[in-house]
């Protein structure tokens, strides 16, 4: 007789912790794209006809690394110590720490598209996009090299 009581609050327990983790994924889904859509929005702000600008090769990198990341390079003599808002850093993502990489290709001046460039940009408060160059510039390019493991978000 007392373990029927016992399964429901287990059963109880074991879905809040399926809700509470649910809820997590599906805010940092938010957070991850609404990141992605504010630093497209930033790099084509300048260009002629920024709404027309294709991307392509798209790829939103976290500079904490991946949660599986930290959560393998976890202190837990630290962690302990710490408050539950530590914990939760783990599964989150800080959109400073997001960069967006890709190619965008935007309209000029005679409304023409220009070719596909490569882009990099850091989502600072204030972010300014790396754009490459026809010349040989190659800086967005080796920084999105640099981060390429750690890959949060993707478009083709």
């Amino acid at each position: 007789m007392k373990t029927r009581p016992l399964l429901v609050t287990l059963f109880v327990l074991v879905i809040a912790v399926v809700l509470a983790v649910g809820g997590l994924y599906w805010h940092q889904q938010t957070v991850i794209k609404d990141t992605a859509r504010t630093l497209k929005y930033a790099v084509t702000k300048d260009s002629h006809d920024p709404e027309f600008a294709r991307f392509r090769s798209v790829r939103l990198h976290s500079l904490d690394g991946s949660v599986w990341e930290r959560i393998r390079a976890i202190n837990f003599e630290v962690l302990r110590r710490n408050s539950l808002g530590d914990l939760f850093s783990l599964f989150t993502y800080r959109p400073a720490m997001l960069q967006l990489c890709g190619e965008v290709n935007a309209k000029n001046a005679f409304g023409a598209y220009v070719g596909y460039k490569a882009f990099y940009i850091s989502g600072d408060d204030k972010p300014h996009p790396f754009i490459d160059s026809r010349d040989g510039d190659k800086f967005a390019k080796e920084m999105c090299e640099i981060f390429s493991k750690f890959v949060v978000y993707s478009e083709p």
